[in-house]
């Protein structure tokens, strides 16, 4: 158990594992985990649906760039307020997938953004307790 951890957003790399890992600690969910998936360069820009949807407190949201860049992924409730932010950092091409833990949040749709200075996305995701 860890005690004391101020709420932001840290980058860990693990000796041996497979791609980078970020946790991100707040109030509204449990943590964030990204990582980077063993498989081939995307031709394209991609946001999938995340699964499973709707689900009950924790999905997986995989997105794909196709050249090196800075990615936001954000998630909105629907009155627009900004719920948190999964990701911020820079990506080399790659499939990427984010587990996402809800357990503090209300039930309801959610949408969740992607932004990489060329490419812009937004899915909605359903929440139900």
């Amino acid at each position: 158990q860890v005690e004391n951890v101020i709420p932001g957003t840290y980058y860990i790399v693990v000796d041996g594992g497979e791609g980078d890992f970020v946790l991100t600690v707040g109030q509204m969910f449990s943590f964030v985990e990204e990582a980077v998936q063993a498989s081939a360069i995307p031709a394209v820009f991609s946001l999938s649906e995340n699964y499973p949807n709707p689900f009950n407190s924790s999905t997986v949201i995989c997105f794909g760039v196709e050249e090196s860049c800075r990615v936001t992924l954000d998630v909105y409730d629907m009155m627009g307020r900004k719920i948190c932010n999964l990701v911020d950092a820079f990506h080399s091409p790659g499939q990427y997938e984010t587990l996402f833990h809800m357990d503090d949040l209300p039930s309801g749709t959610y949408i969740y953004t992607i932004d990489t200075g060329n490419h812009y996305a937004a899915r909605k995701m359903n929440l139900i307790k």
